[in-house]
């Protein structure tokens, strides 16, 4: 089971990560320490970065951390940059450094958190190519941002930029490929150094043109890192205004329009409240707002083109008392679904400005039952069949055998699509949503062999919504109704929704058993959806 697995797993990589994989693994000791030569550098003159984007993480001087809703104090002056106790990705932050972003950081203590860390003897996570790449750009937006040109300090970025210059993660590509040539691209162009700028200028500007789809979605399918993808390119289009042309990295007209795409699907994918629905890998506290992005595109002569979900795979729905946006697209990319969820035909739908059935979110990335759960089919508003996951998801990252769409038909009032995740028991799911003014019918089909165990559909609401009453058909809640057609037993679910890392808030929702059809009505409270037909 394990290799097939494995299999499952390994035959979508392209031969370039599988070779660097290798090499990479060969290459894992590499040192952490070697000689640095400051010098001073001829810096090119840089607007000011806008301060409209302050980082949601925080430093408090003297020692204090709150990072990924955890806080640790270290003594003055003793910061240890590989304290790994609270996990690797609160440690990645640690040394990521985005706090130095945040609206409260002053001149002086943010250079003496760049020094502190230019100084640590045996940095050994923080030396990886994410957070280097993170690094590299905080620190110099902040030094943008603060007017500061300090010879030690760029010998500094011009020595981690070498460093990870051999290190580029071909090995995971997707947004951590895209976050090590923004860096080395944002870092050649604050240093002033043409051929760096010259060198991977051009393998950022292609893998954009991958990883951008049509509709101006990242390719990952998350909503939070499309927009971190997102204020990197305003950030290399903004560094560039104040730099000769000879050593743009990419053409700011380019850079324009694809900002403009990829802010008109954030908007697509932002809810009324102004939270992104989230889909695959996707939670509060991480990446900018759609509100604080729109406001920084807006400074740079940047206007958001209109926007229509398509080729990310997802739909959006705005109707007489509600929002809604469902997913009807493959997990993706084939080559690193790392992010990606068995949330196939999920949805999220909100009452008015209200959430109502909403996606359970993400709380950690550490491997083991947590993670396992909250990428879990169950976790979805979607249908599970015999207990089986729609895709093989595994350790913290992985995926083996996965769902794939065989068919969509876009309607005028919804869309039916149907997808083979359950083929290895004989079964196809189909999924049709009609979206009439106020309120909204879902229904289920599977077809092919009759499944040993039950099919089950779920049903996630906000942690906001209250619920009222339950019966053998039906639900009430605070904000609407759920009716259902084909149902042979309702159970009620206590879970626990990710509010951001390391932080969950308790919620309920129900799982809907039924044999191969199901049909199910949500109606808004006070909408106009009438009653069952």
């Amino acid at each position: 089971m394990h290799l097939i697995r494995l299999f499952h797993t390994v035959r979508h990589l392209k031969r370039k990560q599988l070779v660097y994989r290798i090499k990479y693994e060969v290459l894992r000791r590499w040192s952490a320490t070697s000689g640095m030569h400051f010098e001073e550098l001829a810096l090119p003159v840089i607007p000011r970065m806008q301060s409209t984007i302050s980082s949601p993480q925080r430093y408090i001087h003297p020692g204090r951390f709150e990072l990924l809703n955890i806080r640790v104090e270290y003594p003055a002056g003793k910061i240890n940059w590989n304290d790994g106790r609270q996990g690797k990705l609160w440690l990645y932050h640690l040394c990521a450094m985005e706090y130095l972003m945040h609206e409260e950081m002053g001149r002086d203590a943010g250079l003496e958190l760049i020094r502190d860390i230019m100084r640590f003897e045996g940095l050994r996570d923080g030396l990886e190519p994410w957070p280097m790449s993170l690094r590299l750009m905080n620190t110099i937006r902040f030094l943008v941002r603060h007017g500061v040109n300090d010879g030690e300090i760029n010998g500094w970025l011009k020595e981690q930029a070498r460093r990870l210059s051999y290190r580029l993660e071909w090995h995971l590509m997707a947004n951590h490929l895209l976050e090590n040539l923004f860096a080395l691209v944002i870092t050649g162009l604050f240093l002033g150094d043409k051929s760096a700028v010259k060198r991977f200028g051009p393998l950022l500007e292609k893998q954009l043109a991958e990883q951008i789809l049509e509709d101006g979605g990242h390719f990952e399918r998350s909503p939070m890192y499309h927009a971190v993808m997102l204020q990197r390119v305003l950030d290399v289009y903004h560094i560039q205004q104040g730099v000769p042309g000879t050593i743009q990295a990419v053409q700011q007209e380019r850079l324009a329009n694809l900002a403009g795409s990829m802010l008109a699907w954030l908007q697509e994918m932002t809810m009324p409240d102004g939270r992104w629905a989230h889909f695959n890998d996707s939670t509060e506290g991480i990446a900018p707002s759609t509100g604080q992005l729109a406001t920084y595109a807006k400074a740079l002569g940047i206007a958001a083109e209109e926007g229509i979900l398509n080729a990310s795979g997802y739909r959006r729905y705005r109707r007489n008392g509600y929002e809604l946006v469902v997913d009807v697209g493959d997990i993706g990319p084939d080559y690193q679904p790392g992010h990606a969820h068995c949330d196939t035909f999920s949805f999220v739908l909100y009452a008015g400005a209200h959430p109502f059935i909403v996606d359970t979110g993400i709380s950690t990335y550490e491997r083991g039952e947590k993670r396992n759960s909250e990428r879990s089919t169950a976790a979805h508003n979607t249908v599970r069949v015999a207990g089986v996951e729609q895709s093989d998801i595994w350790a913290a990252f992985r995926v083996g055998s996965r769902a794939k769409i065989i068919r969509v038909e876009d309607r005028d009032t919804g869309v039916v699509a149907a997808h083979d995740g359950y083929r290895r028991l004989g079964v196809t799911h189909e999924r049709s949503i009609e979206c009439p003014p106020g309120k909204v019918v879902i229904k289920d089909r599977l077809s092919g062999k009759k499944p040993v165990g039950a099919p089950e559909a779920f049903f996630h609401f906000s942690p906001e919504v209250e619920l009222i009453q339950v019966t053998e058909k039906e639900v009430s809640t605070s904000l609407g109704s759920l009716m259902f057609v084909g149902a042979s037993g309702i159970e009620m679910l206590e879970y626990e929704m990710g509010a951001g890392f390391n932080r969950r808030e308790k919620a309920l929702g129900v799982k809907v058993i039924f044999e191969d059809r199901l049909t199910t009505h949500i109606v808004m409270k006070d909408g106009s959806g009438g009653g069952l037909k």
